[in-house]
């Protein structure tokens, strides 16, 4: 977190649970309340939002509302939590994302296609949509980009 705070450096960290043999506490976004306190100019991205679970979501929130260097992503987020998240926070403080399907059971380009059509379908502005799929991260990665 020190060399990430020197660069200005974006860390990301799972939330939810995972397909692999690890304890549900590894998902637990509180711990991320600490660190963005500890190191401020680090902007940290609490991937999945919780993962769809809305006691992790909640925690995520709460963890967000207090350091405006927290964002999100949207993988495996349902809509009304990218929703409430753009609402409350900003949309400029959450990000496109995809992962792999759920027991791997679709096509990557699917995966995309659906992450992008769940965007799509969101009841937000398209300035807001359009923070979420691009401008986000390429604020947080300093991306020179011309869209």
């Amino acid at each position: 977190m020190e060399i990430l705070a020197r660069y200005r450096v974006p860390v990301m960290f799972l939330t939810g649970w995972t397909q692999f043999s690890t304890p549900l506490y590894h998902g637990m976004p509180l711990f991320a309340d600490v660190l963005a306190e500890w190191f401020p100019e680090v902007p940290i991205i609490i991937t999945k939002m919780g993962r769809g679970y809305s006691f992790i979501f909640e925690m995520a929130l709460a963890v967000a509302y207090k350091h405006p260097n927290v964002y999100f992503d949207i993988v495996q987020a349902p809509p009304e939590h990218i929703e409430r998240g753009v609402r409350e926070l900003g949309a400029d403080r959450i990000m496109f994302g995809t992962d792999w399907s759920p027991t791997w059971r679709a096509e990557a380009g699917d995966i995309y296609k659906k992450n992008l059509q769940k965007v799509e379908t969101l009841e937000i502005s398209d300035e807001a949509k359009d923070w979420i799929r691009w401008r986000t991260a390429a604020k947080l990665f300093r991306l020179d980009l011309q869209h």
